[in-house]
């Protein structure tokens, strides 16, 4: 179920970004570098998107389109979000070492949840709050799994 979100992600960066010079559809952006499933996307204009979680094994986007905030195309209240923290996120995903073992993907998922929570940060109104904690909460829930937690604090 990763490896399908994953290549959703991929797709729809690709279809962003288009093809690298010299190169087809293949996951990697402009630069030739691997665009991993959390990887930020640069397009025309002032617009940038970012997978920001996998729920349900579909990827979650966040996109910044001339300063307003999109969660899967849908427009949010997230105020003074810039180009500059969504780049300091890509970077931070991008810094860590690809692998496929189960760790892995813990770190990235603590790493989102960490950007999640700025985001809630600077969320008005309560549907957008709403919302952007049932993203943590999936997020967050994957990190405890790999810790070996399971959320029952009373045993």
């Amino acid at each position: 179920m990763l490896a399908k979100a994953r290549a959703a992600c991929k797709s729809r960066l690709d279809e962003s970004l288009g093809p690298a010079p010299g190169q087809g559809r293949t996951g990697l952006d402009r630069a030739g570098q691997v665009c991993h499933y959390a990887a930020i996307a640069i397009t025309k204009g002032k617009t940038m998107e970012v997978c920001i979680a996998v729920m349900h094994g579909k990827p979650v986007m966040l996109k910044l389109l001339d300063g307003v905030v999109y969660l899967d195309n849908e427009p949010q209240p997230i105020k003074h979000l810039g180009e500059e923290e969504l780049a300091a996120f890509s970077e931070a995903i991008r810094a860590t070492p690809p692998g496929a073992e189960p760790g892995h993907e813990a770190l990235l998922n603590a790493k989102r949840a960490a950007f999640i929570v700025t985001l809630l940060g600077k969320a008005v109104g309560d549907e957008c709050i709403s919302t952007l904690t049932h993203i943590l909460e999936h997020v967050h829930a994957d990190v405890l799994e790999y810790l070996g937690e399971n959320g029952d604090h009373n045993a």
